[in-house]
């Protein structure tokens, strides 16, 4: 009997101590019970990599970059090895992989590398021998061999990258909520389920803040029609499952809120104005890896300033990139979107949207309208009360 084959991946919070690992072996081999072969793909323990991002920096504020990506790819090794010797425990054969064992390779890139390709004829011969696969998310290799780490959340592109490469019949990403919500359940209490949502919209929520999912995965999923469904592995619901196409009638709509409070407003002020200036400037910040959003220029008494939303994860690299060219300062800042479909075109929910900010006079730094979001650039301090009114009015 040819058996389908689902990818399954677990997050940190899934793997948060040994009880919860002997939990999601439970699940593992339940979906096995059904009649699947199983490839399991893991993050770190919950705290992990945080543990050794700060073990990191006490020896280097800013870490060797290829030694920080052999570092911070530990923890998934530790979690694949835990995950098969539950299985095992359990009488089921198992056999862990990391990404060199597997071959998923990237680009040169130590950290927020770019999957080029997956080898899985090893993942094929350990199936066909009745083993459950439990492969290392995370990290790749890289054409010279080196080891690579693919950004915070990379262990949904993992599992989506081997879905798409093995043909999977769905691939389940496993998280501590149980799909997606119209907002963070945990602030806003009456937000509510998602059970359908197409690729466009879940792309926009975790682009503008949404921690369900890595946005780069949700590309790969809607680039090879993945299909793949979001649900707890606390619980046993059916979660979100996300299509190639807008669910229900084609009006516009708003299906959430969402927002992102780590960012920085940097400004570089003082700059001659010659042509091709803020070329430069956002070209070595793209070499960097770092990624800018909301970027604009204007003419000061000064000269010229040129600024834009990055990362405060980022704020060392941008001020050690930046501080050649002028005066470099960074202002705390933050977004709040709505995430819909037809929202470029619909005039009512822009009117709707505007009149929430007005009522509460709320200052906006900048603003940003596709057909799938609608977001501002504001002050941080802004953004818990608007949050819950924005969800209150569009409801």
């Amino acid at each position: 009997m040819i058996m389908s084959l689902i990818i399954q991946k677990y997050g940190g919070s899934s793997l948060g101590n040994i009880d919860r690992i002997h939990a999601v072996a439970d699940r593992i081999l339940a979906t096995r019970a059904q009649g699947h072969d199983v490839v399991v793909v893991v993050s770190a323990m919950a705290g992990e990599t945080d543990r050794l991002i700060h073990l990191a920096q006490q020896i280097q504020s800013e870490p060797a970059s290829r030694e920080y990506a052999v570092l911070l790819s530990s923890g998934e090794q530790a979690s694949i090895a835990l995950i098969a010797m539950a299985l095992i425990s359990r009488g089921q054969a198992a056999c862990s992989f990391t990404a060199s064992q597997v071959r998923i390779l990237t680009d040169n890139r130590h950290q927020k590398a770019r999957i080029t390709g997956i080898e899985d004829r090893a993942i094929r011969a350990n199936l066909a021998a009745g083993q459950v696969v439990v492969v290392a998310g995370f990290q790749g290799v890289s054409e010279s061999g080196d080891v690579t780490t693919l950004g915070r959340g990379g262990s949904d592109a993992t599992a989506v990258a081997l879905a798409a490469a093995m043909h999977a019949k769905e691939c389940q990403i496993f998280t501590d909520v149980d799909g997606v919500y119209s907002a963070d359940p945990r602030v806003i209490p009456e937000a509510q389920l998602i059970p359908e949502i197409s690729y466009e919209e879940m792309l926009a929520f975790a682009s503008h803040g949404a921690k369900v999912m890595q946005n780069r995965a949700v590309e790969l999923a809607a680039h090879h029609g993945v299909p793949l469904r979001v649900a707890s592995s606390f619980g046993e619901g059916e979660g979100t499952l996300l299509t190639s196409h807008d669910v229900g009638l084609q009006q516009a709509r708003v299906t959430g809120i969402t927002w992102q409070t780590d960012g920085v407003l940097c400004r570089v002020s003082g700059l001659p104005s010659e042509p091709g200036l803020s070329s430069a400037l956002f070209a070595q910040l793209m070499q960097a890896d770092v990624a800018v959003d909301f970027f604009r220029e204007g003419q000061a008494e000064d000269g010229l300033w040129i600024e834009g939303l990055v990362s405060a994860a980022e704020q060392a690299t941008v001020q050690r990139v930046l501080e050649t060219f002028g005066l470099v300062t960074f202002i705390s800042a933050a977004t709040i979107s709505l995430v819909g479909r037809g929202l470029h075109e619909d005039a009512t929910i822009m009117q709707q949207f505007a009149g929430v900010l007005a009522s509460q006079k709320i200052a906006i730094w900048g603003l940003q309208r596709t057909d799938h979001h609608l977001t501002v650039l504001l002050d941080m301090a802004q953004v818990s009360a608007l949050s819950s009114l924005l969800h209150t009015a569009f409801a």
